[in-house]
């Protein structure tokens, strides 16, 4: 709850940065200050010089002019509508008067006109992306590159459950003419314009305090193989600038290729995505087992009805138990209809982490790494991957 309500906070100042920066709000500000400054001193000028021993006829007691708070109305109404309800008589009361008039017309038109154009700018750009504030962000997903699954990438980051959702910041060159037509989706990203293997483009960015990064390969990928090797050498580039700007951050990269794969080695932090040879899989299984691509599309949406697949790590009380007793624990205490599925062991160097999905008893003749006895402990570090349908409270 408290990561939720964090991440809510992060969101709204945010929100409220770019409505200061969109809108100009720091320059408003300084107009406003310099008309209270010019309404202000003009009634300590009117105030002060009629008061002067040298007036004639001489100011008493019950004058228009012998209380400051008639001289401020006096210096209000010539700033606001420039009527002359009161006529100083004094040569500085005069000045002070026509000054107070017309800086009051001009600021005020041009304070008028700035906030007009502004809000018919944002009536035409409703729904384009909008550019990042200045603010660092924390714990959001950076999206570097724009393609045709982009949008279907960003409205299934948008609706993941609470515990979930983050903010996303999209870093394309293209990146303030995106249109998003779902206001839900669209609140809650970003846009930095620029090359993504640029450094400083990346630190615009945020990449540095960023949770993850998505590397999507261009819209051109879809086109001739040679196309798609290059898409996929550009995509190894801009995961190499992120690493030099984050190299604790983790990285997934949508190949175009499926060859890239055996080319690009993923290492720790680095993840390689073969989209196309994963949906040709999919439906050959889906062809052979009816409705499994149904149960891959629910078990990978965001839909409230539907469970999703969540990461988290060993709680204290269970390090030491094994994969079995803690499964058996979950199914015992039915704890909220949570379905364990597998085990993300932590790495021990040089060894890497490594999933493995319903461990069972490990089998030596296998010697890929990829097994794991369901009766081996569970330490410090490793991960349990839970079905629910929110974040598990272990």
């Amino acid at each position: 709850m408290k990561r939720v309500m964090a991440k809510r906070l992060a969101n709204l100042r945010a929100q409220i940065q770019w409505v200061f920066e969109e809108y100009r709000l720091g320059r408003l500000l300084g107009l406003l200050l310099f008309l209270v400054a010019i309404w202000l001193s003009a009634a300590v000028v009117i105030w002060v010089s009629e008061r002067s021993p040298s007036r004639v006829p001489p100011l008493g007691p019950g004058d228009k002019f012998y209380a400051f708070r008639d001289c401020l109305w006096c210096s209000t109404v010539y700033l606001v509508s420039g009527l002359e309800d009161f006529n100083p008589v004094t040569l500085p009361s005069k000045i002070a008067a026509v000054v107070v008039m017309v800086v009051g017309v001009g600021v005020l038109g041009l304070t008028g006109a700035q906030l007009l154009a502004t809000f018919v700018e944002r009536r035409r750009l409703r729904n384009i992306l909008r550019r990042k504030p200045s603010c660092t962000f924390s714990g959001h997903i950076v999206v570097c590159g724009w393609s045709e699954r982009a949008p279907a990438v960003l409205e299934e980051l948008r609706t993941q459950p609470a515990g979930l959702r983050r903010q996303v910041v999209v870093v394309a060159p293209q990146a303030l003419a995106i249109e998003i037509a779902d206001r839900r989706v669209r609140r809650g990203v970003w846009a930095v314009p620029g090359d993504p293997v640029r450094d400083e483009v990346l630190r615009r960015a945020d990449a540095g305090t960023a949770h993850s990064v998505v590397v999507l390969p261009p819209a051109s990928a879809a086109g001739p193989e040679v196309d798609r090797r290059g898409a996929d050498a550009r995509s190894i580039l801009v995961s190499l600038a992120v690493a030099a700007v984050n190299p604790g951050v983790e990285v997934c990269v949508e190949l175009a290729d499926r060859r890239s794969a055996r080319r690009f080695r993923p290492g720790p932090g680095l993840e390689l995505l073969n989209v196309r040879d994963v949906a040709g899989k999919l439906i050959a299984h889906a062809a052979q087992k009816h409705q499994l691509g149904d149960l891959f599309h629910r078990l990978l949406s965001a839909a409230p009805a539907a469970g999703t697949v969540w990461i988290v790590p060993v709680p204290d009380r269970l390090v030491g138990l094994t994969f079995r007793q803690v499964r058996k624990d979950m199914i015992d205490n039915d704890r909220e209809a949570h379905v364990l599925l597998g085990l993300r062991r932590a790495a021990s160097p040089p060894d890497p982490p490594r999933l493995v999905i319903n461990p069972g008893t490990e089998d030596p003749r296998i010697g890929t790494g990829e097994s794991l006895d369901a009766d081996v402990a569970l330490v410090p570090g490793d991960q349990l991957v839970v079905l629910a349908r929110q974040q598990p409270d272990l």
